[in-house]
């Protein structure tokens, strides 16, 4: 079924399991249900803040389904959020940005996800996508005229995908 309902029994479960594991840190929802852009075949993205991962990477992604409700459980850890900031990570910073902090045990994660909505782009980040996206495109070009369309079309789309990150920076 996939109601908002059923996606609010899972998000209040999933609250109260965090708010009893003294290794979550804090609770966040993100994806379409925290941009209010939910609909009946959405999945529910949650973020869990944690002290520490299962494994080094500070990440662990996993789907499961819920009854009715597809979830998608990010599991982060403040170290991984910490060098992500420090390092202009920009998936790090925009799933900071845009989701919706339920729960927190932590004051830092609330500072992080303060930096991460006020975080400003350094020109010299910005820089590095245009330089690198202006070079996709030259190699695209260069493919094009040796016959390689193939190649060129793929190269440029990545030159693309660049120029829609630094964009969104």
């Amino acid at each position: 079924m996939n109601s908002q309902e059923d996606r609010q029994k899972v998000i209040n479960r999933f609250e109260q399991q965090a708010k009893t594991d003294m290794n979550i840190l804090a609770f966040l929802v993100s994806g379409s249900e925290s941009q209010k852009k939910r609909n009946k075949t959405s999945d529910l993205d949650i973020r869990l803040v944690v002290k520490k991962t299962e494994d080094e990477s500070g990440y662990t992604n996993r789907k499961y389904y819920d009854e009715t409700v597809p979830v998608h459980v990010i599991t982060l850890s403040k170290k991984y959020l910490l060098d992500g900031l420090k390092n202009h990570d920009m998936e790090t910073i925009e799933i900071m940005r845009c989701s919706k902090l339920l729960f927190k045990r932590d004051e830092t994660v609330k500072k992080i996800k303060e930096s991460a909505e006020n975080y400003v782009v350094p020109k010299e980040i910005l820089e590095k996508y245009l330089d690198n996206a202006k070079s996709m495109y030259v190699k695209a070009i260069a493919r094009k005229d040796a016959g390689e369309v193939e190649a060129s079309q793929f190269i440029l789309n990545s030159g693309l995908e660049i120029i829609a990150n630094g964009y969104l920076l």
